[in-house]
């Protein structure tokens, strides 16, 4: 989807997909992903001026400064990428579990455009996201009234994941796991 990097097939499509591979004397190549932790910022405790919408509950308009901290979750340990859906004028400073990420301002994104926020190792496990946004200022753009901002994707990259082989017998072990692409090769 839009916000989710990975899926989880059906069992017929990997079966299908493995008579493909069986049919070329191939194999399955797939790798497995964890799902990315999509993260409502509305679940935080919001700052004074932020609204919501019941429209969109991942969504906050942000129409004063503050400071919003929320909880994603780290599947397993290794390297993640984070992303903010939506888009701001003025300044956001972005940081993990305390830990400075980035500063950025101006992102005017399309629906479904999300602004890299950066790349950072975590632990299995939760952590914390603080989004400190700043007050409008005399800066061209920073005033007017606030755009929708969220949700938060924090995403496993896939860099460092192996690419598992499977025989076409073994197809079944691909099933029920979220996989970032899963392919039929000859062999």
């Amino acid at each position: 989807t839009d916000e989710q990097p990975s899926a989880v097939p059906t069992c017929s499509s990997v079966i299908a997909l493995a008579h493909v591979a069986a049919s070329v004397h191939g194999e399955l190549a797939a790798v497995p992903r964890p799902l990315a932790d999509i993260v409502p910022l509305s679940q935080g405790l919001l700052p004074t001026g932020w609204q919501t919408s019941p429209a969109a509950a991942e969504v906050v308009y942000p129409s004063r400064s503050g400071t919003l901290g929320v909880t994603a979750q780290a599947a397993t340990a290794g390297r993640y990428g984070l992303w903010l859906a939506g888009s701001f004028r003025r300044r956001l400073s972005v940081a993990v579990d305390g830990h400075h990420l980035g500063t950025f301002r101006q992102q005017l994104n399309h629906p479904g455009d999300d602004t890299l926020l950066g790349y950072v190792r975590l632990t299995a496990g939760p952590h914390v996201v603080t989004l400190d946004y700043s007050a409008a200022n005399d800066a061209p753009g920073s005033g007017g009234a606030p755009f929708a901002l969220g949700p938060l994707v924090v995403a496993r990259v896939t860099d460092q994941l192996p690419v598992e082989y499977v025989k076409p017998s073994a197809a079944l072990s691909l099933c029920g796991k979220p996989l970032d692409w899963i392919e039929a090769v000859d062999g």
